[in-house]
């Protein structure tokens, strides 16, 4: 009974091996299909990186080309910024010329409006009245070379220079007022005090300190003689504050440059200045 059940169990039966080839060429077969299909997706996914990368070659070249382009117009732009920066030179320069023409007309055309004042400045006997075009000025000295306007070293407004202001001075703050309502707004009237270069026994430097004290407190003092004794309004008084000034210059514009023991011209740097200015 075993041996029969061992013979049929050994036994190969025809129909099962050819089941068994048929299941091993059905796997290869589904093998091969996956094979394919994964060859399939990998030379599509190649075929697209490669159209990628072909597109990315293709871009970096057109901007390669474009940055060239760029670097050869900007080269010739550069040429052409360096003749405009020649040109805006001669320009600025020429504009430059006539800005100095119409400034030193503008500057003449304020000195030389110190002869509307000659009608201001009338005659007197005691005071000695030059007008100088080149400074834009009105210079008042005595008319005796042997006295001054002040009393030597003081600064007060006292004889012929106060009797003076009293005529003038109210007249020459109407005319500046005038001048100014005529068109010309930055006018400054400007009241200077001028010494000569002596002071006894003192340096050069001291004397000139010295003397700048002096020469200032005399402007100052016109100045305020002006504006407080020669029957100003309100107005005209506002006016003095913002268009005139007293300003000192001890001995640094004399004029006559002699030497400070020829006294007997040294009056002439002793003086008071009305100036015009453009401030």
């Amino acid at each position: 009974m075993r041996m029969i059940y061992m013979k049929t169990f050994l036994k190969k039966d025809p129909g099962e091996e050819h089941n068994f080839w048929m299941s091993y060429t059905d796997l290869m077969s589904g093998f091969l299909v996956v094979f394919i299909i994964l060859s399939a997706i990998l030379f599509n996914h190649f075929t697209k990186k490669t159209e990628e990368a072909e597109a990315a070659r293709v871009k970096y070249d057109e901007l390669i080309e474009k940055y060239n382009k760029a670097i050869y117009e900007l080269e010739n732009s550069g040429r052409d910024i360096d003749s405009c920066l020649v040109a805006n030179s001669k320009l600025k320069s020429q504009v430059d010329s006539l800005t100095y023409i119409v400034d030193s007309l503008r500057k003449n055309d304020m000195k030389n409006l110190i002869t509307q004042y000659r009608s201001v400045f009338v005659y007197d006997p005691n005071i000695k009245v030059t007008i100088d075009t080149s400074r834009g000025s009105i210079i008042l000295t005595h008319q005796n070379s042997s006295k001054d306007l002040f009393v030597s070293g003081y600064d007060y407004v006292y004889g012929d220079l106060k009797a003076y202001l009293d005529k003038v001075g109210k007249n020459i703050v109407i005319k500046t007022i005038d001048l100014y309502n005529s068109g010309y707004k930055n006018i400054e009237l400007r009241i200077e005090g001028h010494t000569d270069p002596r002071w006894a026994g003192y340096g050069e430097d001291d004397r000139f300190l010295m003397n700048l004290d002096l020469s200032s407190r005399r402007a100052n003092n016109v100045y305020e003689y002006i504006l407080k004794n020669t029957g100003l309004n309100d107005y005209q008084k506002r006016f003095v504050k913002k268009h005139m000034i007293g300003i000192g210059y001890s001995f640094s514009h004399r004029l006559l440059d002699n030497s400070e023991t020829d006294t007997s011209k040294d009056p002439s740097s002793r003086r008071i200045e009305f100036r015009i200015i453009s401030k």
